[in-house]
């Protein structure tokens, strides 16, 4: 069993719904998923990626950016950063 990938709160639960349910554009609401597994139910990324959808590497490497950027700003640091390193 790999790691377990958490996510640091710099939102909350109902906060990042929220973006889940208004973000326009399926990877950004993708990427949003895979921060909220993260938080809600940490696990090794392996698993997270299979439940997302999405490859493990991008589940690591979004996790990684996350975790320093946060949603400071209202997210909009986070969110430009999503912007220049699409998945």
């Amino acid at each position: 069993m790999g790691k377990v990938t958490k996510s640091i709160p710099h939102l909350s639960k109902e906060e990042i719904q929220e973006r889940i349910k208004t973000t326009g554009g399926f990877w950004r609401v993708q990427k949003w998923l895979v921060i909220w597994n993260a938080l809600v139910d940490p696990r090794p990324a392996r698993e997270i990626a299979l439940h997302t959808g999405i490859a493990e590497q991008s589940v690591h490497n979004l996790i990684s950016h996350y975790k320093p950027l946060g949603a400071g700003n209202g997210g909009r640091a986070w969110e430009r950063a999503e912007d220049a390193a699409p998945i």
